[in-house]
């Protein structure tokens, strides 16, 4: 079987001793061709079936090679039909973070306005509160604590903060003393 399948360089050998032999004789060898080789049918037919073999699962390989291609060349088409989807999410993911930035910058002004505002309203009150201090104390100073207590009072009297009649009535009509009679209420 060897034979059949090595018959070009078993042809070469043959050609090389032919032309050694032949040479002797004064002729020469062109070329030497063995065209028939008497093998034994079934042994021919097995080693057809295996080269058979041999080349189909060589095509085979071929073919599983060509569909790994294939799958690889339509996973990028794939990837490329959607790089605008892809670019469109990487570009609102960017948009909601700037606008989280921008919301987060604002908050950080509002706090430090409401903050410095709180802060000036602290600094006025101090300041008033240490003036009206300081005028309660220069009136007592020449006033008298006494008097200043007193003038404060009708302040806050004549501002209605204190009430000095009283806002409810109460009236009996009993006509015997002694015998108990029933109050009304009334507002003045």
């Amino acid at each position: 079987m060897e034979f059949v399948h090595s018959r070009t360089e078993l042809q070469l050998q043959a050609l090389e001793k032919a032309r050694e032999e032949f040479s002797k004789y004064h002729v020469e060898v062109q070329g030497l061709l063995i065209a028939y080789i008497n093998v034994d049918t079934q042994l021919l037919e097995t080693q057809t079936k295996k080269e058979i073999a041999v080349q189909q699962q060589k095509q085979y390989e071929q073919e599983a090679l060509a569909q790994e291609q294939r799958i690889a060349v339509a996973e990028k088409t794939a990837r490329a039909n959607q790089q605008e989807n892809v670019i469109s999410a990487k570009l609102s993911i960017d948009i909601a973070t700037d606008r989280a930035e921008a919301a987060r910058r604002e908050a950080e002004g509002i706090r430090d306005a409401t903050k410095t505002k709180a802060d000036g309203t602290a600094y006025e009150n101090e300041q008033v509160g240490e003036g009206v201090a300081a005028a309660y104390k220069a009136q007592t100073e020449v006033l008298g604590q006494q008097n200043v207590a007193a003038l404060k009072l009708f302040e806050e009297i004549a501002n209605g903060n204190i009430v000095i009649t009283p806002e409810v009535l109460v009236t009996g009509s009993g006509q015997e003393s002694g015998t108990s009679s029933t109050p009304s209420w009334r507002p003045c």
